[in-house]
């Protein structure tokens, strides 16, 4: 999960097919309900057969987490459409607020972020730092309820010098006790959290 939304990826060969056009994903909220097709002015989302990822925008973020569920179909040239794949499902959480970083002076940066919750099941909060090429991943301690968060970071803890690019993010790293059985998707694989964009620092 983005701030942006869900990001949905799959492997598959769709060179087996040969008049293969891509795939649809539908979604619900609850897997014993009917899945509907994403969709944009009630026009069906086709994602084109060479393309193996997509974002869902169209989700809505809440204090109180939210489970979607999705599976996949193939299209072909006439509309026809395959079986659907098997269901994955994710937790969403509201993901951290106020994501600032800044330098304090030419060794270190201070990191800030709001994150309110009254959840339990929540864990703690990853900060992951990039440079150009490169992630560089530093853990907090848990995050107890109503807080605002303040990090330093050391430049040569971070391994990088004082005119480096360098964006920072927070994920949201929550214990997903809830695992739901779901018959498509027998091992039952269940993600959960949620992360800010990424800030570059100033």
């Amino acid at each position: 999960a983005t701030a942006e939304g869900l990001y949905l990826e799959w492997a598959w060969d769709s060179d087996t097919v040969p008049d293969l056009q891509g795939v649809m994903i539908y979604r619900s909220e609850n897997p014993d309900s009917a899945f509907e097709v994403l969709s944009v002015n009630q026009t069906p989302i086709l994602v084109d057969k060479d393309n193996r990822s997509f974002v869902d925008t169209d989700i809505m973020f809440s204090q109180e987490p939210l489970r979607y569920f999705y599976h996949l179909r193939a299209v072909d040239a006439s509309g026809n459409e395959s079986a659907s794949s098997d269901t994955a499902h994710y937790r969403l959480w509201f993901p951290p607020e106020n994501v600032t970083v800044q330098r304090i002076d030419t060794t270190g940066v201070r990191c800030r972020f709001e994150f309110y919750h009254s959840h339990t099941d929540v864990a703690g909060a990853l900060l992951k730092f990039r440079t150009a090429d490169t992630f560089l991943v530093r853990a907090t301690s848990e995050i107890p309820l109503e807080t605002v968060t303040l990090r330093d970071f050391s430049m040569n803890e971070l391994g990088v010098g004082r005119d480096d690019f360098l964006e920072f993010r927070v994920d949201i790293v929550v214990n997903d006790e809830q695992i739901l059985p779901i018959p498509s998707n027998p091992d039952s694989i269940s993600l959960s959290g949620s992360e800010s964009a990424w800030v570059q620092i100033n």
